[in-house]
């Protein structure tokens, strides 16, 4: 054989050997990983579907949030609670001017699942009760279902002092809202938090899509593998290392909220599911415990309703609690009525003449209050544990 039918041959056979590596390391990935986004890290937009069935058809992609609600969505027979999102993409129907109306104070509400109202009709939320207790206000709903604080501190920011609020109150369940902020994903791809020093970072925005990535990557695993896998494997975030982040997004808060000269509050509250896994579960108690203690210790003006929502779980029962987790309508007029005392207290603001009877309401007879059959469950666990 000639010299160069040997060189042609050896070339042939190495780019033939190559092929069947690639081929078959192909194959393995695809067996080992089932999809592109769990070597790359980054997924694309889809509709978030959760474990009882119910569809957030509400959602839809931020470059900056990671997710927000859809301008003008308007729920139908899917969603078994009436939702309506203002075309400013806020809770509810109404259309809010920049600047608030003469006599009014307005008071902006940010917070996840719970401030905005998850399992119960647009007029049940606690924004809504709120502006039930107190005279002269006026309350906007900001609040997005799955955030964590740090996404709720950014919407502050970039949207809400654009309204000009006279106060702002930041609902914040624990442990969940905390522990997803030092998280890249959520359900979805989201902005992350860390700490650089003592100041606070804001990792991964623009968020990242899948689609925005190169063909190529996106339907080769070899390639992903090959040029698409994150530089460095993010490591599991300490309890320590995420209350630090907690505690820089509360000094950007404040920070922020000091210069425009808007007082703020900080509420905590847990959900129903929680408060029995605190009673049951040893280190979910002293996970929480340990995070109030952060929260208190920030100097902000905290109010922790921990301790009154196990006392009225305790003399309410069923009636507070929703099928998925959330609180029904009598619960969140029952949180909305210790803010406004608080805020009445502290704030100069005025207590209306709303009494318990608003809370013990009926609902209509065309509002049902949940998904049936759902059982109440704890559906976001600490990530450290």
């Amino acid at each position: 054989m000639s010299t160069k039918r040997k060189v042609l041959f050896a070339s042939v056979v190495t780019v033939a050997t190559m092929l069947i590596v690639v081929a078959v390391g192909e194959i393995v990935l695809r067996i080992s990983y089932g999809k592109v986004e769990r070597i790359t890290g980054v997924s694309d937009w889809k509709l978030d579907v959760g474990p009882e069935g119910l569809a957030y058809f509400w959602d839809e992609y931020h470059p900056r949030f990671g997710w927000t609600n859809v301008p003008g969505y308007r729920s139908d027979e899917r969603v078994p609670f009436r939702v309506s999102i203002n075309l400013q993409r806020l809770r509810g129907s109404v259309e809010y001017d920049p600047t608030p109306p003469p006599g009014l104070r307005r008071i902006a509400v940010f917070g996840d699942s719970f401030a905005f109202g998850e399992e119960v009709d647009d007029d049940q939320t606690i924004p809504v009760y709120l502006g039930r207790w107190l005279d002269n206000v006026e309350v906007i709903n900001f609040a997005v279902r799955g955030w964590g604080l740090g996404q709720m501190a950014l919407r502050l920011e970039e949207e809400g002092f654009a309204f000009h609020p006279d106060h702002v109150v930041i609902v914040v369940s624990l442990p969940s809202d905390l522990s997803r902020d030092v998280l890249d994903q959520f359900g979805h791809n989201k902005p992350v938090f860390g700490v650089e020093g003592s100041k606070l970072v804001v990792g991964n925005v623009p968020v990242p899509l899948a689609s925005s990535q190169p063909w190529l990557q996106r339907h080769s695993f070899s390639a992903a593998w090959l040029f698409g896998r994150p530089s460095e494997t993010p490591k599991q975030p300490s309890f320590d290392a995420t209350m630090r982040v907690t505690q820089a997004i509360m000094a950007r808060v404040n920070q922020h909220c000091r210069r425009v000269g808007v007082p703020w509050t900080l509420v905590t509250v847990v959900g129903p599911s929680w408060i029995r896994t605190m009673q049951s579960h040893q280190r979910w108690h002293v996970a929480i415990t340990h995070m109030r203690r952060t929260i208190r210790a920030s100097g902000a003006d905290v109010l922790d309703l921990i301790e009154y929502l196990r006392q009225a779980g305790r003399r309410e029962g069923e009636a507070i609690s929703a099928a998925m987790g959330h609180y029904t309508h009598k619960g969140n007029c029952l949180i909305a009525g210790q803010i406004a005392q608080h805020l009445s207290a502290g704030h100069g603001y005025t207590r209306g003449e709303a009494g318990h009877d608003v809370c013990d309401a009926p609902r209509p007879d065309d509002a049902p209050g949940g998904v049936e059959g759902c059982g109440s469950s704890v559906r976001w666990m600490c990530f450290w544990a």
